[in-house]
């Protein structure tokens, strides 16, 4: 179903010719690489990469309808599936999402993407973070209910404070695992 949506969006402003693919583009006089326009889908991870077939199939629609830029989620950032914080690719960090403990979506992704010459992005949610939510009872965003303060889960969402040294020290180093690991 999120396939055909996919295919459905990107057929559509294909037809409109909204975003040109970098076949239809004209160059610039300083090459096409300082083209200014892109042609990128953001993908949620749980969705649409739970297999390397899955990955294979998703990237060879990309480079069908032109994609340039892939832009998956690598950690997650709600807390429907599984709870946000959890990540899709093989962190000594942050937890693995169940699904993924054998299979490093963000490694597959790479490397079926870069060898049709699409570029990945890496999608790192920051604050919207479950599992840092339970790791120390500090990091937790406070409000204030009925004058008291209590953890900050609104439609049961875990969210850290952003303002916390250490907090911030543990979203940055998941955010440089991920750089060390496709750099």
């Amino acid at each position: 179903m999120r396939l055909s949506l996919f295919l459905a969006l990107v057929m559509t402003l294909t037809s409109l010719n909204l975003f040109p693919s970098s076949h239809d583009r004209v160059a610039h006089a300083d090459g096409p690489e300082n083209d200014p326009f892109e042609t990128e889908v953001i993908v949620r991870t749980i969705h649409q990469f739970q297999t390397m077939q899955d990955v294979i199939d998703f990237v060879n629609l990309a480079e069908e309808y032109h994609v340039d830029v892939i832009s998956m989620s690598v950690k997650q950032d709600e807390d429907d599936e599984v709870p946000s914080g959890q990540v899709f690719y093989q962190s000594n960090i942050a937890p693995r999402a169940a699904s993924y403990q054998t299979f490093d979506a963000l490694a597959a992704v790479i490397n079926e993407a870069h060898a049709k010459g699409i570029k990945v992005h890496a999608w790192i949610p920051q604050f919207h973070d479950q599992v840092a939510f339970h790791m120390d009872p500090d990091w937790r965003m406070m409000a204030l209910v009925n004058g008291q303060p209590v953890p900050y889960t609104a439609n049961n969402a875990y969210f850290v404070n952003p303002f916390h040294e250490d907090v911030q020290e543990y979203e940055r180093s998941i955010i440089m695992e991920i750089v060390e690991k496709i750099g």
